[in-house]
């Protein structure tokens, strides 16, 4: 009993056993599905996470590359393949388009190559590729590349056109007419393509094969001139003239015919040496409106720059004319009408065609230094000085307009804003040695004017710093000096290099004649103003200095004589009535 009692105990222990291995087993089985669930779930949390930030990293990119940051979009789709993959073609495709805007030609390739492995058919990539290829001068591969591309489902034919450039880069150019001609057979005569035709049989000196191209596409297009002319023209360019001239001559005749026609008749004519005929055809041209108005400008002034006597001849008038009718408000029409006046020494009609044209073109600043040029020239200041104040709206950091702005208000008197004006054009002049000097000159007349002597010493010694070989710096200087009876060794040793050195100068040689005449040295000075009178004897000036030198060595008469030429011609100080009543001399 005992014995079979153990063995129960025996098998009850072992079946307990047997029991708790399978509900372990059970438990085991049950963690181990519940952790491959969870397993799972994290992978899919993880892919999903992969995906954003591949995302947001695509996006990124782009950004930068919107804005051409193209090295830290380089760096974001680098980032997004690295999450992705190297597998993505998309992500390869803007790695190789973004190394390619670096220049980073190996690279790029790499990246195109990746992306068309898993796209064969995306004609993008095969274009991205074939870009690379050829800013790397590989035709071959380029080539190659391109006809990849053609071979794919539902490629285009239209790139055939860069297939055949691509051939013509690599030197093979009866292969890029192969594809021309594919391009024809598929859709019919087209421009382009029969110009590129034309050209290459240019190069392979196969005239007539170009002429031929020409005349296909004027069967093509019977009603459109153009072709004709262009036709025309490539004849004309080979020495044709006889097969130009009748289809020139045909289009002449028709309604509203195309302006070229009548410049290239123009051409054949002149060069015939039939004057009348090129200039009827020439002037057919100008009164067309169809036709640039540069063109017609740059004609005009190839005549003139040949010829310039024939700005008279009937002639040309009429191309003017022609020309301010068809394009009455151009600036370039204007502009060449002005010029047409200067070389008719019109210099006040010139000046109003230049303000006209810069009415119509302000931000011409080549229209202005003629118009601002001009107005110095005539001495109109207060027409320089309004038309100078007007381009420094547009151009306020030129420095010599505010030269010419504060010329012309010194000659209004206005020194004060003269001075202001001056000193702006300085500032900007600071690395232009030649206007610096001239705003100093200005600047010592100017402080002169507003009787800031020691300012405009100061201004006359920093200009004598740059040249003090400088005719007007010595004569201006010189002269204020003798008028104020200041520094009159300085002003004796100035005036008297500019009379050794410009001995037929009479504006020189006066100053030099009021320094003698500051010193009290007037004999000498007297003969300096004979000298000079002799020289110019249009200057009231000149004739009272003469007067008062005259006076003071005792020849009173003689001197009032002086006086009153002076006053007749005009431009004397304000005392010369008094020193006429008075017969005395004033200073």
């Amino acid at each position: 009993m005992k014995k079979i009692t153990k063995i129960l105990t025996i098998i009850i222990i072992i079946f307990s056993l047997h029991l708790e291995t399978n509900a372990q087993r059970k438990r085991k089985k049950d963690e181990k599905k519940d952790n491959k669930e969870a397993a799972l779930e994290a992978l899919g949390q993880e892919n999903g996470s992969s995906a954003r930030e591949t995302e947001i990293y695509l996006i990124e990119g782009m950004k930068f590359s919107a804005i051409d940051d193209q090295r830290k979009a380089l760096e974001s789709f680098r980032k997004a393949l690295l999450v992705a993959g190297s597998d993505n073609a998309t992500i390869n495709f803007k790695l190789a388009e973004t190394c390619y805007k670096l220049n980073q030609m190996p690279e790029a390739e790499g990246y195109a190559k990746d992306a068309l492995q898993k796209e064969k058919n995306n004609k993008y990539i095969y274009l991205m590729l074939a870009n690379i290829y050829g800013a790397q001068r590989r035709y071959g591969d380029a080539i190659n590349t391109f006809k990849e591309l053609l071979a794919t489902k539902n490629s285009p034919i239209e790139y055939n056109y860069e297939l055949a450039e691509l051939y013509l880069k690599n030197e093979n150019p009866q292969k890029a007419l192969e594809c021309y001609d594919k391009l024809e057979k598929h859709f019919g005569a087209l421009e382009n393509v029969i110009q590129q035709k034309q050209r290459v049989y240019l190069q392979l000196n196969q005239t007539d094969k170009a002429i031929q191209e020409g005349e296909k596409l004027i069967a093509a297009n019977p009603n459109d001139q153009r072709y004709v002319v262009s036709l025309a023209d490539m004849l004309l360019s080979y020495q044709k003239t006889e097969q130009a001239l009748p289809l020139l001559e045909k289009i002449a005749q028709e309604q509203n015919p195309d302006p070229r026609t009548f410049l290239l008749l123009a051409k054949i004519y002149q060069d015939k040496n039939e004057e009348d005929k090129s200039m009827r055809y020439l002037k057919g041209a100008f009164q067309s409106p169809d036709l640039d108005p540069n063109e017609k400008v740059k004609i005009l002034n190839a005549i003139l720059q040949k010829s310039p006597e024939k700005v008279n001849k009937p002639e040309v008038t009429e191309l003017v004319q022609a020309l301010q009718k068809a394009q009455p408000f151009h600036p370039r029409t204007l502009i060449l009408q002005a010029d047409v006046q200067l070389l008719k020494k019109n210099k006040k009609e010139a000046l109003d065609f230049y303000v006209r044209a810069s009415r119509v073109d302000a931000n011409n600043i080549e229209i202005w230094k003629r118009v601002l040029g001009l107005d110095q020239e005539l001495q109109q200041p207060d027409s320089l000085a309004k038309h100078a104040e007007t381009a420094l709206e547009t151009f306020p950091n030129y420095a010599p307009f505010w030269l010419h702005y504060g010329n012309g208000l010194a000659g209004k008197k206005n020194y004060q804003k003269a001075l202001n004006s001056f000193q702006e054009g300085k500032m900007l002049a600071i690395n232009n040695r030649e206007l610096k000097l001239d705003f100093l000159i200005r600047l010592g007349d100017t402080y002169n004017s507003l009787q800031r002597y020691p300012e405009a010493d100061k201004s006359f010694e920093d200009a004598l710093k740059i040249d003090n070989e400088n005719p007007f710096v010595l004569n201006n200087y010189s002269y204020y000096l003798a008028i104020r009876k200041e520094k009159l060794d300085d002003a004796m040793k100035m005036a008297s290099k500019l009379a050794e050195k410009y001995p037929d100068n009479a504006t020189f040689l006066d100053t030099y004649g009021w320094v003698l005449y500051a010193k009290g040295d007037y004999k000498k000075s007297k003969a300096i103003f004979e000298k000079v009178l002799q020289k110019n004897a249009v200057n009231g000036a000149y004739f009272e200095r003469y007067g008062d030198v005259l006076y003071q060595l005792g020849e009173h008469n003689l001197a009032i004589e002086q006086w009153q030429k002076a006053k007749k011609i005009g431009g004397t100080t304000t005392l010369i009535d008094k020193k006429i009543v008075d017969k005395k001399l004033y200073e």
